[in-house]
C-alpha cells in the first residue's frame, strides 16, 4: 500500500516463495533490522518508480541484493532510457529484460558514426550478459505496441565489469529533469534530438525528463543542413538501424555506413530513404 513508511524486522522472515515486492509511493520506506531473512533476494523483484531506485540502494545495503523493476511504456516501438544505478542484462526468472514484452537495448557508438549522417545502433549484448553503467543512454525497442512493461535491473555482480563508456555513446542519459536550452547553449557545435512518437525530433529548449536519453549529433556531420526529424526504422532486430532526415529529400543510394554509392549490389542499402535488402 502507498501508506507504508516502515518495514519491521522479520516482517517477511521465512517467506521463501516471495518473488515480488511493490512500492506504490515515491516516499522511501524505512527498513528496521532485516525484514527479509530467509527470502532469496536475488530472485525477488522490487517494483518502484524510476526515481527512487538509487535512493533505496543507498538507504540500506540489503536492497543491493534485490532485482529492481522500473516501469516503461510499451505503447511505442522505441523509448529512451537511462538509470542512475548500474545494472546487468542478466535474465530474471526466465524474463528477458522486460515484461510483458520482449525488448532489445541499443546504444549509438561514436566510433562507428564519426562522419556519417546515418547511424547504426549497437546492441548492448549478443547472447551474453552486459553491464550497463549508471547514466548510460539507451534506446529500447519493444516487440509489441500497447500497454506498459518493466525493465528488470539485477545488481552488478563482483565479477561483472562493463566495457561500455558513456563518452563513446551519442545517446546522453539524463537522471534529473534538465533544461535543454542550457545544454544547447553550452555545446553550440552539436544538434540535439529528443525521442518522441518513434522519432528523434530536434530541440533547442524545453524540459527534458529524467531517466531518458537524448541524441547528440555534431553539426559537421550534416554539413550545416540540420535534420529536423530522424526517423527510426522498425526492423532493427539484426542490430542495424539507420536514420533519414525529413528536411533532406533522402534521394539516392547509401550503404549502411551512410556513404553514397552509384549502384546497389548484394547487401543492405538505404534507397530513397528506405532500407532495402538486395540478395
Amino acid at each position: 500500500p502507498a501508506g507504508i513508511t516502515t518495514i519491521k524486522n522479520a516482517a517477511f522472515g521465512g517467506c521463501t516463495m516471495l518473488n515480488k515486492i511493490t512500492f506504490e509511493s515515491e516516499e522511501l520506506a524505512v527498513v528496521e533490522g532485516d525484514p527479509f531473512a530467509g527470502v532469496t533476494k536475488n530472485k525477488c523483484a522490487v517494483y518502484v518508480p524510476s526515481n527512487i531506485v538509487k535512493a533505496y540502494r543507498e538507504s540500506n545495503e540489503l536492497w543491493n541484493d534485490f532485482i529492481f523493476a522500473v516501469p516503461i511504456s510499451a505503447s511505442k516501438k522505441f523509448v529512451s532510457f537511462c538509470s542512475d544505478v548500474p545494472f546487468t542484462t542478466r535474465q530474471f526468472n526466465g524474463k528477458k529484460w522486460v515484461a510483458p514484452t520482449t525488448i532489445w537495448m541499443y546504444w549509438i557508438e561514436k566510433a562507428k558514426n564519426n562522419s556519417s549522417s546515418s547511424l547504426t545502433l549497437t546492441p548492448t549484448r549478443d547472447n551474453n550478459v552486459a553491464t550497463i553503467p549508471a547514466g548510460f543512454g539507451l534506446i529500447i525497442k519493444t516487440t509489441d505496441n500497447g500497454g506498459s512493461g518493466f525493465i528488470f535491473m539485477p545488481p552488478v555482480g563482483a565479477n561483472e565489469k562493463s566495457d561500455l563508456i558513456a563518452d563513446n555513446n551519442r545517446l546522453k542519459g539524463v537522471t534529473v529533469k534538465t533544461q535543454m536550452a542550457d545544454i544547447v547553449s553550452a555545446n553550440p557545435d552539436n544538434y540535439y534530438y529528443m525521442l518522441s512518437d518513434n522519432k528523434f525530433q530536434r530541440v533547442n529548449g524545453g524540459n527534458f525528463p529524467a531517466y531518458h536519453a537524448y541524441l547528440e549529433m555534431p553539426k559537421s556531420i550534416f554539413d550545416g543542413q540540420a535534420k529536423a526529424i530522424i526517423t527510426l526504422e522498425d526492423d532493427v532486430t539484426d542490430g542495424i538501424l539507420l536514420i533519414n532526415g525529413e528536411e533532406q529529400n533522402g534521394r539516392g543510394i547509401y550503404d549502411i555506413q551512410g556513404r553514397k554509392v552509384e549502384n546497389a549490389t548484394k547487401g543492405i542499402y538505404i534507397i530513397n530513404g528506405k532500407k532495402v535488402v538486395i540478395k
